[in-house]
């Protein structure tokens, strides 16, 4: 297992950044070169949107699992359905996030945008979690 500490980077990530949906989010693929790959903030709301992720996840993470949230605002979470259904990924968020997660659907009828809610995510991310992508460890000092 490699170890990779955020103030000290000891393996090369590569980052894609895409700007998504009508608030204008960052949606975020992270791969490490050997198909390991995970999508921070999903936000994906239209089919090309979708597409653009999934071309890329199809090119870089073949041995993905997982999607992290960095919170659960609707602007985040859009395409977490996409993800699950067509990828089997399944959401992380941080555990006092999910009421925020839940709200989902009443935000997306008074934004006027369409949702479709995918699988309530597993509320493991809390303050010294371990997160990795394959064997790269990552973690924060």
């Amino acid at each position: 297992m490699r170890l990779i500490c955020l103030n000290y980077l000891a393996v090369m990530l590569v980052i894609q950044k895409w700007t998504f949906n009508p608030f204008q989010e960052n949606t975020y693929g992270v791969h490490n070169g050997e198909g390991d790959a995970v999508i921070v903030d999903p936000g994906m709301m239209h089919s090309y949107e979708c597409d653009q992720v999934a071309k890329w996840l199809e090119q870089k993470g073949s041995k993905s699992k997982s999607i992290w949230l960095t919170h659960g605002h609707i602007d985040h979470v859009l395409g977490g359905s996409f993800l699950f259904d067509r990828f089997n990924l399944v959401p992380r968020i941080h555990q006092a996030d999910v009421v925020t997660w839940k709200s989902s659907l009443l935000a997306s009828q008074a934004y006027g945008i369409p949702y479709e809610e995918g699988p309530e995510p597993n509320a493991d991310i809390h303050v010294g979690v371990t997160l990795t992508i394959g064997e790269d460890l990552i973690y924060r000092r």
